[in-house]
Formats: C-alpha cells, sequence, structure tokens
C-alpha cells in the first residue's frame, strides 16, 4: 500500500476558505485510491459551466450524463478513468461544476486532449455548439499557483511535491463556499466508486 499522508497538504488553500470535510476526506480517499492501484496517475482538472441563455439548472442530470460520456471514452481508450466532480452556485441562474479526472500515467502523458474532449462532450451534453464553456484551471491570476495535468510517479524522488500539489490543486473542490444546502434534492458532489 502506497501513501503519502495529508500532513500540511493544501496549505496554501486551507487558510483562505473554510472547508468541506468529508469532500477533502474523499479526495484524498480517491487520490490514495487510484495512486495505490497505478503507479502514475495524470490528474486533470477543469470547470464546466452552462452560457448565460441556458434554462435554470435544477437536478444533477447533465453533469451525470457529461460524466458518463467523458468516462465511456477514457475507458474505450484503456486509460481506467476515475473522477470527482462538485456542483456550486451562488447568486446566478446556473450551478457551475469543477471536475477532474485521473488517468493511467503509464498510458497516456500529454493531458491537453482532456479539454479538448471535455469541451466536445460537454457541448453535446448541453445540445449546443457554443464553446468556452470548459475553462482550464491554469494560467490566469486566480489559477495562477495551480498546475494542471499534473503526474504522479511513485518511482521519481518528487512523489511527494506532485501529489501535494494535486491535494492543493482539489483542495478548491471542497471549499464550503457556493455549496448550497438549502433542503436542496441535489448532491453537492458525485465521485468513482473506489473498487
Amino acid at each position: 500500500m502506497y501513501a503519502c499522508g495529508t500532513g500540511t497538504i493544501g496549505s496554501q488553500l486551507m487558510a483562505t476558505w473554510t472547508y468541506d470535510e468529508l469532500i477533502f476526506q474523499r479526495i484524498i480517499q480517491l487520490l490514495d485510491f487510484y495512486i495505490n492501484k497505478h503507479s502514475k496517475a495524470l490528474v486533470v482538472r477543469f470547470d464546466l459551466t452552462f452560457p448565460v441563455n441556458y434554462a435554470p439548472v435544477v437536478t444533477n442530470d447533465i453533469i451525470s450524463s457529461f460524466t458518463q460520456k467523458i468516462i465511456q471514452k477514457y475507458k474505450r481508450q484503456g486509460l481506467n478513468p476515475y473522477y470527482i466532480w462538485v456542483r456550486e452556485q451562488n447568486s446566478s441562474d446556473h450551478p457551475h461544476y469543477h471536475f477532474a479526472i485521473l488517468l493511467n500515467g503509464h498510458k497516456i502523458e500529454k493531458f491537453y486532449h482532456v479539454f479538448v474532449n471535455a469541451e466536445s462532450l460537454w457541448a453535446s451534453t448541453l445540445g449546443t455548439n457554443v464553446s468556452g464553456q470548459v475553462h482550464h484551471c491554469a494560467g490566469n491570476n486566480f489559477y495562477k499557483q495551480f498546475s494542471n495535468g499534473i503526474m504522479i510517479d511513485r518511482s521519481k524522488e518528487d512523489v511527494h511535491m506532485a501529489y501535494n500539489s494535486v491535494v492543493t490543486q482539489l483542495s478548491y473542490l471542497a471549499k464550503a463556499k457556493d455549496k448550497r444546502d438549502y433542503g436542496d434534492p441535489w448532491r453537492n458532489f458525485g465521485m468513482s466508486q473506489l473498487y
């Protein structure tokens, strides 16, 4: 069994927001499970948003459909995909989703195709051809401290640094802010079953 443990991981973000401890624990469980299963794991995070004129969204049917499509795509490629998503909504008519996918790093190293596939599959799920609704979570002012497409390789000396970078990146999914809980009938997060 391999485990990096939690220690001070995510410390850059942990002081910034209040966190949902259950979601954070599930992120760690998913990550540890996956890197025990695959000694190399590619982790890619992105955000999914809705076009402004899209009908209000009141269920998780759309994210469930998208998840099924992207997981099926990467399963067909033999990449053993696992995922986690969270739903957030503040004052807008639409929620947005933070999504992370883990892929077998022995079979894939480049990650930009994940964004291309996510864009195509999200548009298909929404029934539109509008682009720009998938955000890459890197390279702008808000995400400047994040890397994306991080490879965790247990055979490398920097495995703990890579693991901590992924946890810092994914800990954002566990922030309590904008996780509505007003007796809503939908869940705020979903993830792969660990088996």
